[in-house]
């Protein structure tokens, strides 16, 4: 069985709205959201990062779990990892990048050891 990733995610801008809306209220990225709970019931390691100030963090698990996004980690600071996807990283993987990285690397995993693929849910 192939080794499974570490996957760093940043949540501003990659999961949600990047703006000065108050974090309850911003808008969600679901489609993003859905590939990344995919990727966490692949048995991936989802650790989710955000630079915004340690105070944020219970309303951050607030919307985390409004939205039903699944992970194994939360992090106020940037951590080491495989893959880092973040809207303002030198090396990131954006969102357009997120199906395409799916697609092509996960899929193809999935198909060799369990013979199915990820479909982003609706």
């Amino acid at each position: 069985m192939k080794k499974k990733l570490k996957i760093v995610c940043d949540i501003d801008g990659v999961l949600c709205e990047n703006n000065h809306v108050p974090y309850l209220r911003k808008k969600p990225f679901n489609k993003e959201i859905n590939i990344l709970r995919q990727l966490y019931r692949s048995g991936h390691k989802i650790i989710l990062y955000t630079a915004r100030r340690r105070r944020f963090v219970k309303n951050t698990r607030k919307w985390l779990k409004k939205h039903n996004v699944l992970f194994h980690k939360l992090v106020m600071e940037k951590p080491k990892g495989h893959i880092y996807i973040d809207d303002r990283s030198s090396i990131s993987v954006s969102q357009a990048y997120m199906k395409i990285v799916v697609k092509h690397i996960f899929n193809k995993r999935l198909m060799q050891q369990h013979g199915k693929s990820i479909k982003p849910e609706s």
